[in-house]
This record gives C-alpha cells, sequence and structure tokens, in this order.
C-alpha cells in the first residue's frame, strides 16, 4: 500500500494506539462518534506525530445532522472538551461521573422539544449502567490485572504514572500468550494519557484478554495447579453465619419472529448468587450484599479436609437451590426482553415480535464459602 501515491486506510480502533502511521498519511477521518474523547486523540496521534513530514494534517469528523445523538455527543464530549483543553492545557478524557452527564444530556436536551425535531424517550443511562455492570468498571480491570500477575509470579513497581511489570517469572505458556515486548518487563497504566512506550490496559486489551482467557482456562483444568479455583473456603470475622457466594451463568435463546420466521440467538451473563445458613434453609442476599463478599480476605486458617467436607455439603443438597436458581433465570430472562424491546423501540425498528427463554438448568461455575472466624 505505501508503493501508491494515494492511499487510504479503513481500520477499527485495533490501529489506535502504537502503531506510527504519519510517514504515510496525512488526514484522519472520524466514521463514528466515541463517548470517549481521548479515543479521537489516539487515532489523530497515529498521524499527528514526531516525524509527520507534512506541515498540517487534517481531522475530519462525520456525524449526521438528522441525528439528534450524534449532535449531542460531538458538543458535549468533543467540542468542550476540546476547548477545556485549549483554555487550560489539560486533557480531561472522561467526565468524572458520566452516568450524572449523560442524565443531564439526555434530560436537557434530549427530552426537550425543539422545532422539527421528533422528542426521543429512551431510558439510555440505565441501558448504560446495565453493560457497564455487566462488563467491569477500570478500577475492576486493574485489580484484576495486578492480582493476577502478582499470583503468577510478575513483579509490579511504580513509577509517576505507569507501572512496570517484571514478566521474567511468568509460566511459559502464560509470556508466550501474551507475547509482549522482550519477554522480560512491559510499562503499562489504566489511565489515559499515556507516555510513549506505555502500555494503556483496558479491558479489551489483547494483553488483558490473554491474561483472563488464562486464568480461567487454567482453573478449568484438573491437571493444572491454577491461581483461581471454582470453589473454595475460607474463615472471616466478616460473617456472623456461613455464607455461601455461587457464581452461575445464565444463558439465554433471544428469539426474533418476523413474518412467521423464528431466528434464535444465544445470549448469555454471569450472575453471583449468595445466601446465608445451609441450601435446605436458605436466606438470599440482594445483588449488593453478593459483591461485597468478593473482597473479604480471610482471617484464620482452616483445614483442607475440613474445606472440602463443606464444599461436599453444598454439592450434596444442591437441590434446594434449584429452584431459585430457575426462578433468577426467569426474572433476568424477563429483564433482557425488556430490554431489548426498548432497545428496538428507541430504534424505531418494526414488523418484529421477540421472546426470551431461560436455558436450564443454570450452570454453576464456582462455589465459595465464607466461615465466621473463631
Amino acid at each position: 500500500m505505501t508503493e501508491h501515491p494515494k492511499r487510504v486506510l479503513v481500520c477499527t480502533d485495533c490501529l489506535s494506539e502504537g502503531i506510527n502511521l504519519q510517514e504515510y498519511f496525512d488526514a484522519v477521518m472520524h466514521y463514528d462518534l466515541s463517548w470517549n474523547p481521548t479515543r479521537h486523540e489516539q487515532r489523530d496521534g497515529r498521524v499527528d506525530r514526531f516525524g509527520q513530514p507534512r506541515d498540517k494534517v487534517r481531522v475530519l469528523t462525520f456525524y449526521g445532522l438528522d441525528n439528534q445523538i450524534d449532535g449531542i455527543v460531538l458538543d458535549v464530549l468533543l467540542r468542550k472538551h476540546k476547548k477545556i483543553r485549549s483554555s487550560t492545557g489539560i486533557s480531561v478524557p472522561v467526565p468524572g461521573n458520566t452516568d450524572m452527564v449523560i442524565e443531564a444530556i439526555f434530560e436537557g436536551l434530549l427530552l426537550k422539544e425543539s422545532a422539527g425535531s421528533r422528542q426521543l424517550s429512551f431510558d439510555f443511562p440505565h441501558e448504560l449502567r446495565e453493560a457497564r455492570a455487566a462488563t467491569g468498571s477500570g478500577v475492576d480491570v486493574a485489580r484484576f490485572v495486578q492480582e493476577a500477575f502478582k499470583i503468577h509470579g510478575a513483579v509490579i513497581t511504580r513509577k509517576n504514572k505507569h507501572l512496570t511489570f517484571d514478566i521474567t517469572e511468568l509460566p511459559r505458556s502464560l509470556k508466550d500468550a501474551i507475547a509482549i515486548g522482550d519477554g522480560s518487563q512491559f510499562k503499562a497504566s489504566f489511565d489515559l494519557p499515556v507516555d510513549e512506550g506505555v502500555l494503556y490496559l483496558n479491558r479489551t486489551h489483547p494483553v488483558v484478554e490473554c491474561l483472563a482467557n488464562y486464568v480461567m482456562n487454567a482453573s478449568l483444568d484438573p491437571m493444572v495447579d491454577a491461581a483461581a479455583r471454582r470453589c473454595g473456603v475460607i474463615r472471616t470475622h466478616q460473617v456472623t453465619r456461613r455464607t455461601t457466594v455461587l457464581l452461575v451463568r445464565f444463558r439465554y435463546h433471544i428469539i426474533t419472529i418476523r413474518r412467521d420466521t423464528e431466528t434464535p440467538l444465544l445470549a448469555e451473563e454471569c450472575r453471583l448468587l449468595a445466601f446465608r445458613g445451609p441450601p435446605e434453609k436458605a436466606e438470599w442476599l440482594n445483588e449488593e450484599e453478593s459483591e461485597k463478599l468478593l473482597f473479604i480476605e480471610p482471617d484464620a486458617n482452616i483445614n483442607p479436609d475440613q474445606a472440602a467436607s463443606f464444599v461436599a455439603k453444598i454439592n450434596n443438597d444442591f437441590g434446594f437451590l434449584k429452584e431459585k436458581l430457575e426462578e433468577v433465570a426467569g426474572e433476568r430472562a424477563e429483564a433482557v426482553l425488556q430490554a431489548h424491546r426498548r432497545v428496538r423501540t428507541a430504534a424505531r425498528q418494526k414488523g418484529m415480535r421477540y421472546r426470551v427463554e431461560p436455558h436450564l438448568p443454570p450452570d454453576v461455575l464456582g462455589i465459595y464459602i465464607y466461615l465466621p472466624a473463631v
């Protein structure tokens, strides 16, 4: 491609970081609008960087004049971002409280009647919160990456804004999977902006994905002494009764019906369910209480045989939990259906009907038991 005098490169954000294109290109066209203004800057930076032979680099952004969403994103998150940066010299990658910003945008602009435009009533913040809860936040990513690397033998040190990961002692299979740098160390950060040569590790970065796949696959392999386990028992002062956490995978068939033709789509999600006491007298916790249990640290040792006995009791009495799991599967299927309808309605898609069927029984991927410390 570089041998031709006129050339166009079409790509996704896979080329927004760590790629040098200044020798071959002098313009960038954004044909989408990202909610994160820094994402646009990262794309621009592939071309507008040291070594660019041309005096001027053109940056064009496409958006629809008849698309209210495009107009609002462009105005609030791009133009104002650039205005702040030019006035103060400070780059603001994302709003401090994204939910509040989005709610203000949609309540103050989208839901406000304007001449010649249709009202749009779509609970976008709700859908955004659901998606964010399902995929995890940047804090979750940072915690997982650092803990997973340390458990597998990496040494992590902080200098200024970035971290240095020494991966010399990582298992060979994990080191080969992430395939980064010279195989001994690399620099990374979980916050933008980053310096040259420093990786920005977000949820979809190849290093994070490879690390997550390795941890998960190792936990499912009975021949490997994995760092992550599908079951475990600890003693802690933060519970007063035996408490059990279940990691459950729910699967659904989202069935689209158009002109009497049914098209199924398989969807799945993982959720935490927790209860106090024995399975036959389970007192179920809400979602917030269940997630807090994940951060509890052990306060006392437990005999391995005793730990195995407690897990065996849950397995043996699992029949008492079946009804609750199937009830939650039905509730989640209905929630998926309602969310699906809201999105389709907002997109004004007509002529289709939907139903969501849970695939029973749900899969229990992990059992974790918390015992009161004496």
